[in-house]
């Protein structure tokens, strides 16, 4: 009798608490892919600023400033488009850990 009631208890805990582990899971998981993000993110373009500060050092006369100042030109499409990738990434993410937060907060039938 005791270890059936045991048993209840233990079941109706576990179902009253599924969904708050659920959900810090989710959570986690959203936390771990935003920080690889920027990481990644910070990581490129500090990897960009550095080559830059050496590219600007190796200017020795007009010929090199005038190759920098293309590469340059070149560089902000690059820098745009990377910018343009990160913001999709950061939106897809946001929109399936909305869906994943939708799915899990609607009413089960």
């Amino acid at each position: 009798m005791y270890m059936d009631m045991i048993k209840q208890f233990q079941d109706q805990a576990q179902q009253f608490t599924a969904p708050w582990a659920e959900m810090n899971q989710l959570l986690a998981d959203h936390y771990q892919q935003l920080t690889r993000l920027q990481q990644e993110a910070g990581k490129h373009y500090t990897d960009l600023s550095i080559e830059q500060v050496q590219a600007c050092a190796d200017v020795r006369d007009l010929q090199t400033m005038t190759a920098l100042a293309g590469k340059q030109m070149q560089l902000m499409g690059e820098i745009s488009s990377r910018v343009m990738q990160d913001m999709q990434s950061l939106n897809e993410m946001g929109q399936e850990f909305r869906a994943s937060m939708d799915k899990l907060t609607r009413p089960q039938s």
